[in-house]
């Protein structure tokens, strides 16, 4: 990413006083400080908002959103095969409460690319772990945001699961998938563990009986029927349970 310099040629901020780097911010300069470009686009946007409209910093907040996105489209057209860090994404939308925008990596370096589209970055990776990050394991899995989406969580799903699975109503008796639950295309990341993807969520949540299985509001797996964390991995089992019973 361009526009970053080495923290020893770093004596000025555009956000002066304002300036997160160290105590009392830094003298006001002509550029955004690489610390201040490692915030969240939304952050920066936060920190700008109480300017007037024609203040210099404005202008500049803007032009580097714009860089952004367009180095996000570069790697898209010249199919680089990578990504920015999530963190840097600027066109990788979601709800504010799934998203890691109040992450400080605490650095004036610049992120580093990524293989998969929605990963933190190797520097990113290990700041969220040293500083720590508080949010971290709520918003990740591993480095990737978000979760798989329930249907496709191998703790509930897969042949040999390493815990009693609680989600028993996945399976017909006889051990055959419930095709009428599964999802036919591809699923998204949620934004929780143990939680619906919104394309599971949308075909899901009229049925009549969702609400047994599922928070009708966020999609959670319900406590009844979800893996439970106390000291260990445990689910609860429900013998005989069928889900396609009057599904």
């Amino acid at each position: 990413m361009s526009g970053f310099k080495n923290p020893a040629d770093l004596t000025a901020c555009a956000f002066g006083s304002e300036c997160d780097s160290k105590p009392g911010g830094q003298p006001e300069g002509p550029e955004i400080c690489g610390w201040c470009k490692n915030l969240s686009p939304f952050v920066l946007s936060s920190k700008v908002a109480k300017y007037p409209k024609t203040s210099t910093l404005v202008g500049l907040v803007d032009a580097y959103k714009r860089e952004l996105e367009q180095e996000y489209r570069r790697h898209i057209q010249e199919r680089t095969g990578l990504f920015p860090c999530v963190t840097k994404d600027i066109g990788y939308l979601r709800p504010a409460a799934e998203d890691p925008r109040d992450f400080n990596p605490q650095s004036y370096g610049p992120c580093g690319l990524v293989l998969h589209r929605g990963s933190l970055c190797q520097r990113c990776i290990q700041r969220a772990v040293q500083i720590p990050y508080p949010r971290r394991n709520e918003l990740f899995d591993g480095d990737m945001l978000g979760f798989p989406c329930v249907f496709r969580d191998m703790r509930y799903t897969s042949d040999n699961p390493p815990i009693t699975p609680g989600w028993q109503f996945l399976k017909e008796k006889d051990g055959t998938p419930v095709d009428d639950w599964f999802p036919k295309g591809s699923c998204k990341r949620a934004g929780r563990k143990g939680r619906l993807c919104s394309n599971c969520y949308g075909r899901l949540c009229e049925r009549s009986r969702f609400g047994q299985y599922f928070n009708k509001e966020t999609g959670d797996l319900r406590a009844d029927w979800s893996i439970k964390t106390v000291g260990k991995e445990i689910g609860k089992k429900t013998p005989g349970f069928n889900m396609s019973a009057g599904f």
